[in-house]
Parts: structure tokens; C-alpha cells; sequence
């Protein structure tokens, strides 16, 4: 059986702030993460570059990089059981000078996988539609029209179109989580983009029986992946845990889901 990744997505060699994969990695928990792709850092040819380093140098240094809790570390092409070595969420970022992100293009394709039973956190529910499995959520009053479909990497999103004179603000999807220890603190976090990327911006948020842990978020660039990370405490072994639309103009507001995922 296939296993499937914590996380996938596009590093954007434009962006020095990289891809934060929303994951909370605690030190020393093993993580496994594979690259590929090619970008150019700079407008020129001989700048094309790998995961590892620039093509056809041998000078040894690679390009795509992490972060855990401000400790910066080497992935290149890949890294496998790699100790992490802070707490923290862990980033993905192209290396390059600090001024210089501008003229770069392309990205890369990266997947991190936490090993079965040292995933550092003791409780994971992890859903990213593979398998159509919407995992126990479920649809709310803002998606009339959501659908799965197949996108490269991540390989199943949900896909959330708006229409005229529906109801696009709301709750997006909701599911009753079970398995929770009471007074423990939990992670929930979603992997979102905004599609098409004409008119209105999709705005987000999520809740935890019935409180905002992450307030109001639009997603304004075209085919970003972000992710939405708040905390909350188990009241009981269950939470109620919602997504929410809070746009309701059907002019644009196009996005998708790719995970979500809920660790503690």
C-alpha cells in the first residue's frame, strides 16, 4: 500500500519566504522529504537549478533548504529519516541571494512524509482526499457545488466553485472529531489556494466548537498553496471543527482545499 505524503507542494523560487507546510515537528521526530523540478535562479540559462544545485556545477550547494523553528537545514534532492533539530512548523525555501528573488522563476515539487509511530506528536487525523475519502467532513451551507478533482501535485483537492444567487459565505466543511483528550492542546490546519484569480478574493477561516482559531484570510495570489494553522484546547474527547467562507460574492471567491489536518 502507497503511503501517502503529510504534505505536498510547490516551492516558488520567487518567493523568499518559501512554503510553509503548516506540520509541527518536534525535536528529534524523523522526517522524510523528496524534491524535484527545475528553477532558474536569475534570468539567464546557466542559472537553472535542481533541488541538490546548480546544473552542471559541482560545487556542492543545494538549493532547497528547510527551516524548523528557525533552524536552517540542507534538503536537496532528498532527505531521508532526517532528526529534526528544533520544535517549530516546518518551512521549505529556495536559497538565494536576499535581494535577488525577483528575476527567479519556476518551482519545485516537494513531498514530506512522517514515518508510521514517530510522527512526534501522539494524535494526527490527516485528510487529503485520496481515494475520494473525505475522512467523516462534511459539507456545509457555502458548498452547494464542491467537488474532487485531480490536480498535479497534491493529487486530489477539493474544489470550490462559487455561482450566483447561492450561498458561497458559511461553513465550508465540518466534522466531529473524536479521540481528543480533554485540557490537551491540538493543531488544526488546513492547505488552501485561491484558482482562476479574477474579482473577489476567497477570505477563510477556521473554528473550534464554535471559536475562531484562525481569523479572517484572504487568499489574493493565484495558485499559492498556504496554509491555515490554529490551536485550540480539547474541552471534551470531541471538537466541533468548521472551515468558513466568510465571502459571499460569486465574482471570483474560486479556491481549493488540498489537506486537512488535525495533531496533538
Amino acid at each position: 500500500m502507497a503511503i501517502s505524503p503529510a504534505w505536498a507542494g510547490d516551492i516558488d523560487a520567487k518567493k523568499p519566504e518559501g512554503s510553509n507546510t503548516g506540520l509541527v515537528i518536534k525535536k528529534g521526530q524523523k522526517i522524510t522529504i523528496g524534491a524535484s523540478g527545475w528553477v532558474k535562479r536569475g534570468k539567464e540559462d546557466y542559472t537553472l537549478a535542481g533541488p541538490q544545485g546548480v546544473a552542471g556545477k559541482n560545487d556542492g550547494v543545494a538549493v532547497l533548504k528547510g527551516r524548523i523553528g528557525g533552524v536552517e537545514f540542507i534538503v536537496g534532492n532528498y532527505l531521508i529519516d532526517f532528526e529534526a533539530p528544533a520544535d517549530g512548523e516546518l518551512l521549505l525555501y529556495i536559497a538565494d541571494g536576499p535581494t535577488k528573488y525577483a528575476d527567479n522563476s519556476g518551482s519545485f515539487k516537494a513531498e514530506v512524509f512522517l514515518p508510521a509511530g514517530n510522527d512526534g506528536s501522539g494524535f494526527e487525523d490527516l485528510t487529503n482526499f485520496i481515494g475520494n475519502d473525505w475522512n467523516n467532513w462534511k459539507t456545509g451551507d457555502a458548498t452547494t457545488r464542491a467537488t474532487l478533482e485531480n490536480s498535479q501535485c497534491p493529487s486530489r483537492v477539493l474544489q470550490l466553485m462559487t455561482y450566483p444567487g447561492e450561498k458561497n459565505a458559511g461553513t465550508v466543511v465540518h466534522k466531529t472529531l473524536t479521540g481528543l483528550q480533554a485540557g490537551k492542546e491540538y493543531h488544526f490546519s488546513i492547505v488552501t489556494k485561491r484558482i482562476i484569480g479574477l474579482y473577489k478574493e476567497p477570505r477563510l477561516s477556521l473554528e473550534a466548537d464554535g471559536a475562531t482559531i484562525v481569523p479572517v484570510t484572504n487568499l489574493k495570489e493565484k495558485d499559492v498553496w498556504v496554509t491555515l494553522t490554529g490551536k485550540f484546547i480539547a474541552k471534551s474527547d470531541k471538537a466541533e471543527l468548521k472551515v468558513i467562507s466568510h465571502e459571499s460574492d460569486s465574482n471570483g471567491n474560486d479556491y481549493q482545499i488540498s489537506q486537512l489536518k488535525i495533531t496533538g
